[in-house]
């Protein structure tokens, strides 16, 4: 009698926390090796490198704002959808994909380089559309190597993924007082 029940509440366990988070694994233990060893071939004219940070007295450029998803390999978002959102903690990230939160570790390498570990997210469901740019979206995090800023103190990730090299260009997001 003990066996089917502590069965039962094993399912329910399952079930619970899988609708809590859903882990996105890098792709294969192959490719995240190859990942490290290859540098991202982009023109720099798709990655600006500054050597200035955002503001002068901040001490982590990343941590100083919440950042808002506004290009995806130069291309504008739709602005009638809902917003992407990235804030960054001293060794952790977390945000909206546009359906649902997320969150991950992050490991900050020489210079500008820095990687994702593996992403968590809710699992609500949204319309199709919604949902596939969420998943284009976690996985270009996935995939991130290296962070720049540019002038006008936009962040870009650069990415590589299984499916080529790109770029995400993200604006701050400025709170009004």
């Amino acid at each position: 009698m003990l066996n089917p029940i502590l069965m039962l509440l094993n399912s329910i366990i399952a079930a619970i926390l899988g609708a809590i988070a859903v882990m996105l694994p890098p792709s294969t233990a192959t490719a995240r090796a190859t990942t490290r060893q290859t540098r991202i071939q982009t023109p720099s004219s798709d990655v600006p490198l500054v050597t200035q940070r955002v503001r002068q007295e901040d001490d982590s450029p990343l941590e100083s704002v919440s950042w808002q998803l506004s290009h995806s390999n130069s291309n504008p978002l739709n602005p009638q959808l809902p917003a992407i959102q990235l804030e960054f903690a001293p060794d952790s990230v977390s945000g909206s994909a546009g359906c649902n939160t997320y969150f991950s570790d992050i490991n900050h390498g020489q210079g500008q380089q820095l990687q994702f570990g593996a992403i968590a997210s809710t699992r609500r469901a949204c319309e199709p559309s919604l949902m596939d740019r969420e998943t284009q979206y976690l996985q270009a995090l996935a995939g991130v190597q290296k962070y720049s800023f540019d002038p006008n103190g936009n962040l870009w990730l650069a990415y590589q993924t299984t499916s080529g090299t790109g770029t995400l260009e993200f604006s701050p997001i400025h709170n009004a007082p």
